[in-house]
């Protein structure tokens, strides 16, 4: 559940992974969620953010879910958008190391732990990387597991696929 420390704005639209959902304060966006059904992404905001209003088509965060929607089908570098995200310092650090992971490129939970000075931290970095509200934005879909081989993603492992897809790794 969100802090109700300032309003909440959300929207829901299709995408070509299924429908997103936005949901954003009046600092920047908390949360980037994707689902194939979009009454699933309804019942996520009512337990989510049951607060949360409809974004006015003149409000800030109307152009933050155009911007997301114009980035969304090219994804080559990450957009400038204002993000109000909060976790323990150690789920910052890892979300900001995987925002420094290239287009195109992937690392292992293992080398993301030594890139954030903890190398015997994998199963804390894996969970920061399944903490992380920010999908796409945050790409710990870049992450995979030993080997190479797919694990973990917090919006399922047939959307990370895709993801990593489009980006030509898999």
């Amino acid at each position: 559940m969100f802090p109700l420390l300032s309003p909440l704005f959300y929207d829901i639209f299709p995408t070509s992974w299924g429908y997103a959902l936005a949901l954003m304060n009046e600092t920047g966006i908390t949360l980037l969620a994707f689902d194939e059904k979009k009454i699933n992404l309804e019942t996520y905001r009512e337990h989510e953010a049951p607060f949360a209003k409809t974004i006015k088509v003149d409000s800030p965060q109307a152009d933050w879910v155009l911007a997301l929607k114009t980035w969304m089908p090219q994804r080559h570098t990450i957009p400038n958008l204002p993000l109000d995200v909060h976790g323990t310092p150690f789920q910052e650090t890892v979300w900001q190391a995987l925002r420094e992971i290239p287009y195109g490129e992937t690392c292992s939970y293992s080398e993301l732990a030594e890139r954030v000075g903890k190398p015997t931290a994998v199963r804390a970095v894996a969970s920061a990387c399944g903490k992380n509200p920010l999908a796409v934005l945050v790409p710990c879909h870049r992450v995979l597991g030993k080997g190479g081989q797919l694990s973990g993603f917090r919006w399922g492992l047939s959307m990370k696929q895709a993801l990593l897809g489009e980006e030509g790794i898999v």
